[in-house]
């Protein structure tokens, strides 16, 4: 190592027994088993850490997401001004028709043209 620190620790016995084992059952010094221990423990912290801003990442960009959605949806829908709005235009539309001396029935034949093309192309259709 290149740049290295001695670090001395007291263990439990019990606990520095196991150590004992596991760095027998390895074939290793027991420092060496601990160096490996703490390193990897460090690794493994480092690694948690990322992944845990990594996930404040996503999420943070799920909550934008949705909420550009909310808002997208809330003032792209049907209001009641658009509903004015149309109702309006339809009895402008109408009284110029009328004004043009249209026939009745044919205005109510439009009108059945333009239910059908309704139920046809955009009722109860979801993209």
């Amino acid at each position: 190592m290149k740049n290295s620190h001695q670090v001395g620790i007291r263990l439990d016995g019990e606990v520095a027994s196991a150590y004992q084992q596991m760095a027998d059952a390895r074939g290793v010094k027991l420092a060496t088993f601990l160096k490996e221990v703490l390193t990897n423990n460090l690794h493994t912290i480092a690694f948690k850490n990322e992944v845990d801003r990594m996930e404040d990442i996503v999420d943070s960009f799920q909550k934008n997401l949705n909420h550009s959605l909310e808002k997208f949806s809330s003032e792209n829908t049907l209001n009641d001004k658009y509903f004015e709005d149309f109702g309006g235009i339809y009895m402008m539309m109408l009284g110029l028709l009328m004004q043009q001396k249209v026939d009745r029935e044919d205005i109510r034949g439009m009108q059945a043209k333009g239910i059908s093309y309704a139920n046809a192309n955009f009722k109860g259709k979801k993209e």
